[in-house]
């Protein structure tokens, strides 16, 4: 602002009519304006980020939903294997015994063993893979928790942002002003 020539006008508004103080003012309007345009352009990011951030946060929990989901239903698959592995043990064993071989011995025991050793592997198979399935949906779960942190963080001060754009602003403005003059 020149301060001379604010000082020899009669009143702010001779001021403001004079070239100077048009220019000044002009200046100071632009940047009062660009921070408010700033404030506003904060806060609506602002406002979408918290979104952003809420959607990753409800992916997060369905994911863990999922895992917990996979996990529960690998439990009742591996037991429901379990019994269905006694029963068909006890069938043929019955089956066997009904004919008269010795199940203590032998082939037949042999049969009956690897019977067992099949149904301990589907069981043990279902047991993995509910576990691989979960470990794929956790690590989801972390990866969406991770992007609603990202998104928290991106989130700026509203108040600061609308100063600094519109400090900005007027110091452009008034460099602008002090080269058109011819550098006085």
């Amino acid at each position: 602002m020149c301060t001379a020539n604010y000082q020899s006008a009669d009143s702010p508004m001779d001021y403001a009519k004079s070239p100077d103080g048009a220019a000044e003012l002009s200046v100071a309007i632009g940047g009062i304006s660009d921070a408010f345009q700033g404030y506003g352009a904060a806060r609506t990011n602002n406002s979408l980020l918290k979104m952003q951030e809420a959607a990753f946060l409800i992916n997060a929990d369905a994911y863990d939903t999922k895992a917990r989901d996979v996990v529960e239903q690998g439990r009742d698959t591996n037991a429901w294997l379990g019994v269905r592995g006694r029963m068909e043990q006890g069938a043929v064993r019955n089956k066997m015994s009904a004919a008269g071989v010795d199940v203590n011995f032998g082939s037949a025991k042999s049969y009956l063993t690897g019977l067992d050793r099949v149904n301990k592997m589907d069981r043990q198979t279902t047991r993995y893979n509910a576990m691989n399935a979960a470990f794929g949906f956790r690590n989801e779960a972390l990866n969406m928790r991770q992007k609603a942190e990202s998104a928290g963080l991106g989130k700026k001060n509203a108040f600061l942002t609308a100063l600094a754009i519109g400090g900005k602003s007027l110091y452009s403005g008034y460099g602008e002003l002090k080269s058109g003059k011819g550098g006085k």
